[in-house]
């Protein structure tokens, strides 16, 4: 109520004012300015924001009438009424007028610091309030300038009087490499965080009592960005000076430094871990967990989470190093203590039990103690449960991984039906954490489907394991739509392990369409991979031949065929000597599947190509291909190839009626494959049948014709064939 009155007050005298300001403006408008003001804090402590906001806006139409006469009197109180307005206009979320309001008190100050140096400092701070502004909408780069100018200026003022401004420089020069990081300017993060560092050391050598600490933590700081940055070595570099200066503070004043000393070193053994230098992270960690070890013993509330963090620690480069049964160890001491910790604390140490516990699975794992480790897992995923029930949002992440790991375990156990059990619910939980957010989750779906399918596969449940698999690869399909870099490689493995079970289950004709969109998602591949000895597109073109072959779907069959050779044709643009004898291949195959629907001319077209294809070939480069051949495990003789096309080629023309035509197709592949060794005799024999067919349905035209080819007659020519 007393509010409400001291409001009602204020705006009577707000509202005369304003009368006598129209009357009188240049006696009751700075008057009306400086009412408004405190009106618009009466409004603010009354706790009526909107209506603050509209008292501060009319205060600053006032000030700017008033700043056009007088600027030197009134431009400084309109930048602090313009930020004051600025923060109004934040309560209530009016993001883009404070923005705009920030704006305008750096564009005063500028204009005052230009003429009069003392508002260099009102200049720096509303260019640091600005970058805050600016980084709340997303205005990174711009806020990333606002902090670089406010740095410039601590950097004039530093010089004159550094202990007032020294420290506001190093805070700007901080809060400049946050904002660069946030825009991904990383080199430009380190320059500047190198920049605090030179600051330091000059402090630090001539107050060492004052600025050491202070050189140290500018240090990690720029061994974080260094790390970050993938810059091992420097940051080794780095860390082992705050390690330094450390045992240098801890050395005078133990109680206040030992424990920065064992967390650097701590951090001093990753980095060295990720620079490959193992030895040296073991000696580091070793250390680490020693000064730990002697603070817990004295002051155990203190520094036992310590101590359990750099066991931890120091079990993960244990195994690195492959000490997998010392890293068992360290861990086990690391799990101890957080069990120790969680009693008392549950909600603050559970979450760090979890993962110390998920960590010693792993080095169980590491050193073949499989059953240890589906033990350890199981309390992983107890733990996980509790903490889900409890902070679902938080936490469902982590009870899915561990039933994702512990079922990785259970199958590397072989106890593949409980497995299946461990991955079905990890299914389910990827599944509804997928449905809130795909791009974080519809991955690790993929992935569980995956391996979900695999252990049914193991346990012989392959019915659902196809089902399973059809899921993973609906899932695969629509992520590499979005990233086809990071997935189809996925998509294709789950496509061809989707085509074997197919046979598996004995529904081969399930297989059919699968390995449709495997050969497209491998053409896709060998588009962008090098290897296409992995990413084989004639491979799986003949996986999906053969099975059409073998499920006589042969219009299918024909298309796939066709398909075929106009994909190596293409390809053979590009590597003629690997595809062109592939595209000889299907070229025959075509013959023999447009013969056996009756399309027998389109059968000896590509019976012809077949032969005038394999015969270049071999014309142009025999030693080569030949060798190209045995190189890719394919038929080894070129002659052989070419004599098994004409067979073709006569096969299609006796069937045609075209006996004459057939003959010397024929009378050239039995003299092809009599250069052959012992295993053409079968080709010879096959030949010499279907002459022996055109003699017999046309036996005047094939014994004139056989005589003009061999000089032989045609009975005789036949025995001998019989006969070898």
């Amino acid at each position: 109520m007393q509010d409400d009155e001291e409001v009602a007050e204020w705006r009577r005298t707000v509202e005369s004012t304003e009368e006598r300001a129209q009357d009188n403006p240049d006696e009751y408008l700075p008057v009306l300015a400086y009412r408004l003001w405190t009106f618009a804090d009466v409004l603010r402590r009354a706790g009526r924001r909107e209506e603050t906001v509209a008292a501060r806006k009319r205060a600053v139409e006032v000030f700017e009438e008033l700043v056009a006469d007088k600027p030197d009197d009134f431009l400084p109180d309109l930048a602090r009424l313009l930020y004051y307005l600025a923060l109004d206009l934040w309560k209530v979320e009016r993001v883009a007028e404070a923005v705009a309001a920030g704006e305008r008190v750096v564009q005063i100050y500028e204009r005052l610091a230009a003429a009069n140096p003392a508002y260099l400092p009102a200049l720096a701070r509303s260019q640091r309030d600005l970058a805050v502004d600016l980084r709340a909408v997303g205005r990174l780069e711009e806020a990333a300038a606002a902090r670089k100018r406010a740095v410039e200026i601590y950097e004039r003022l530093a010089p004159a009087s550094p202990n007032a401004y020294l420290p506001e420089l190093d805070k700007s020069l901080s809060d400049l490499a946050f904002e660069l990081s946030k825009v991904g300017r990383f080199e430009e993060v380190v320059a500047t965080r190198k920049r605090v560092v030179e600051i330091y050391e000059r402090l630090a050598a001539e107050e060492p009592e004052n600025y050491l600490s202070d050189l140290a933590m500018s240090l990690l700081n720029l061994a974080v960005d260094l790390r970050e940055l993938g810059r091992f070595e420097e940051a080794v570099a780095t860390r082992k000076r705050v390690v330094e200066i450390y045992e240098r503070l801890a050395a005078d004043d133990p109680d206040v430094y030992l424990s920065d000393l064992a967390v650097s070193l701590s951090a001093l053994a990753v980095d060295l871990r990720e620079a490959e230098r193992f030895e040296e992270a073991m000696a580091a960690g070793e250390r680490a967990v020693e000064i730990h070890e002697r603070l817990a013993t004295e002051d155990p509330d203190a520094y036992l989470p310590a101590l359990a963090r750099s066991l931890h620690s120091l079990a993960d480069g244990l195994r690195k190093v492959g000490r997998v049964e010392d890293a068992v160890t360290a861990r086990k001491r690391a799990v101890e203590l957080y069990e120790r910790l969680a009693a008392a604390g549950p909600d603050t140490y559970l979450p760090g039990l979890a993962v110390s516990l998920s960590a010693l699975a792993v080095d169980l794992r590491e050193a073949e103690r499989v059953e240890d480790a589906v033990a350890a897992r199981k309390r992983v995923v107890e733990l996980y449960e509790r903490l889900a029930a409890a902070d679902p949002d938080a936490y469902l992440p982590g009870l899915a991984r561990s039933l994702h790991s512990l079922a990785i375990d259970l199958a590397e156990a072989e106890w593949f039906e409980e497995a299946v059990a461990a991955g079905e619910r990890a299914v389910e939980l990827y599944e509804r954490l997928a449905a809130d957010d795909p791009d974080a989750s519809l991955p690790d779906l993929g992935t569980s489907l995956h391996n979900l399918a695999l252990y049914l596969c193991r346990a012989e449940r392959f019915a659902e394991a196809v089902a399973v698999r059809k899921r993973a690869v609906e899932v695969y399909e629509r992520l590499a739509a979005a990233d086809p870099d990071a997935f189809l490689e996925k998509l294709q493995g789950s496509l061809e392990i989707l085509v074997r079970l197919s046979d598996a289950v004995g529904r081969p004709e399930d297989g059919v369409a699968p390995a449709r969109r495997l050969v497209e998602v491998i053409d896709r591949l060998a588009k962008v991979e090098s290897d296409t000895d992995f990413f084989d597109p004639v491979l799986y073109r003949m996986l999906l031949v053969a099975r059409l072959e073998r499920l006589g779907r042969r219009e299918e069959l024909v298309a796939a065929l066709q398909e075929s050779v106009a994909a190596c044709e293409r390809l053979a643009e590009d590597d003629p000597d690997v595809f062109l004898p592939q595209a000889g291949y299907f070229l025959q195959e075509l013959a023999v599947a447009l013969g056996e629907v009756g399309r027998r001319e389109e059968g000896m077209a590509a019976a012809r190509r077949a032969v005038e294809l394999l015969q270049r070939l071999a014309e142009d480069s025999p030693s080569d291909y030949q060798q190209q051949d045995a190189e890719r495990l394919l038929v080894i003789d070129d002659r052989e190839k070419i004599a098994k096309s004409l067979i073709v080629l006569g096969r299609l023309q006796i069937e045609d009626a075209r006996f004459v035509e057939a003959v010397p197709c024929l009378v050239e592949a039995i003299s092809l494959a009599e250069q052959l060794a012992e295993g053409a005799r079968q080709l010879i024999g096959e030949a010499a049948e279907l002459v022996r067919l055109a003699y017999e349905r046309d036996s005047e035209g094939v014994r004139d014709t056989l005589r003009e080819v061999t000089g032989r007659d045609v009975v005789e020519w036949l025995d001998a064939k019989s006969a070898s």
